[in-house]
């Protein structure tokens, strides 16, 4: 053989070695291309979760607003009523004198102090007595 013949046929082996070392790469790169492809899929689907969670929150967001707005709403209400409810009592003379009864039975008086301060009648002031005394 000469050495043109050898040079051609180590020329002819490193070709081949590069072609099949080309092959590989290729393959290796359309894999990559592959998974690449899928991640990016994957990553559109969980960007499209995160948007429907962000929603979702921002809908129970705004439903807790509007709950926290009408139990203010209702707390105003409740405290109306009970000021109005108080200005009742305090209006009603009878009940004066029942409330400063309450009062001065939660106080440790007796039925005979109670009948003195507050102008009732003893059967009233003992029915005050029998259901305010036992409460203490």
């Amino acid at each position: 053989m000469d050495l043109a013949m050898i040079i051609s046929l180590v020329a002819l082996g490193i070709s081949l070695l590069l072609a099949i070392f080309l092959v590989k790469v290729v393959l290796a790169n359309r894999s990559q291309a592959s998974n690449i492809e899928s991640q990016a899929s994957q990553l559109i689907s969980c960007k499209q979760q995160i948007n429907s969670f962000i929603n979702e929150l921002h809908e129970v967001r705004t439903g807790n607003y509007g709950l926290v707005n009408r139990l203010k709403e209702l707390e105003l209400q409740v405290k109306e009523l009970q000021q109005t409810q108080q200005t009742f009592v305090e209006q009603d003379p009878q009940s004066r004198f029942y409330n400063k009864g309450v009062k001065l039975i939660s106080q440790g008086a007796s039925i005979e102090e109670v009948v003195q301060e507050c102008e009732i009648p003893l059967a009233e002031a003992e029915l005050l007595f029998n259901l305010h005394h036992n409460q203490n």
